[in-house]
């Protein structure tokens, strides 16, 4: 005999559990082994709240910030080469391959990332670089150029990510999934001019209140 299948309400109800659930980052630190590698990956990871954070707006224009990229990136010349991984990073640190800022965000949960590719024998260096910019956003805010720079940059790819109506309905469908509602890209452009450096200097101190993630 075989097991009963479960209803749909069943599983229906076990989705919606599983969503609800709340995750718990417990930090740590993993490395690769070294045997016929010249390269290394540095990573480290803080935690935040996710797309239902009240930093949400702020951990979008973190990104913007510190920006970042590759030594040789395709599409033309420019792009981001302003943002502050580019600047005090990348510009003065000739062993870099890569270093840039990313977000990875779930319903209740999400990560804040700075990942660099640099030979294996500057990991020590580099691990040191990304912790003191990590320091330097909770100890000191950013000058107002670079600041508003970072606020027209993220509003311009906001509304220009929105030109093609197939992309506006994908994102109305996102947002009805993830908030219950939507919000048009002109109230998104309003949050980003109302974030204010105190409020981006917070976000990022409530990350250093849970355990790091380094590899």
């Amino acid at each position: 005999t075989f097991p009963a299948t479960p209803t749909a309400s069943a599983t229906a109800t076990a989705s919606m559990s599983s969503m609800n659930s709340t995750s718990v980052l417990r930090g740590g630190f993993s490395h690769g082994s070294e045997s016929a590698m010249d390269m290394a990956m540095v990573c480290l990871g803080l935690h935040c709240d996710g797309w239902t954070s009240k930093h949400m707006v702020a951990y979008s224009l973190l990104q913007t910030l510190l920006g970042g990229g590759s030594m040789f990136s395709a599409g033309g010349p420019g792009k981001g080469m302003y943002s502050r991984l580019y600047t005090d990073v990348m510009n003065l640190y000739g062993w870099f391959e890569s270093c840039n800022l990313q977000l990875f965000m779930y319903r209740t949960q999400g990560l804040v990332t700075m990942q660099a590719l640099v030979p294996l024998t500057y990991v020590a260096p580099t691990t040191k670089i990304l912790c003191d910019h990590v320091r330097r956003l909770v100890a000191e805010p950013a000058a107002d150029e670079e600041f508003q720079r970072a606020k027209n940059q993220l509003k311009s790819m906001v509304f220009m990510n929105l030109e093609s109506r197939s992309i506006y309905c994908e994102e109305i469908g996102q947002q009805m999934l993830s908030y219950g509602h939507h919000k048009p890209p002109e109230e998104w452009a309003r949050e980003i001019d109302a974030l204010t450096k105190q409020d981006l200097m917070q976000a990022v101190a409530e990350t250093l209140q849970s355990p790091i993630c380094y590899s």
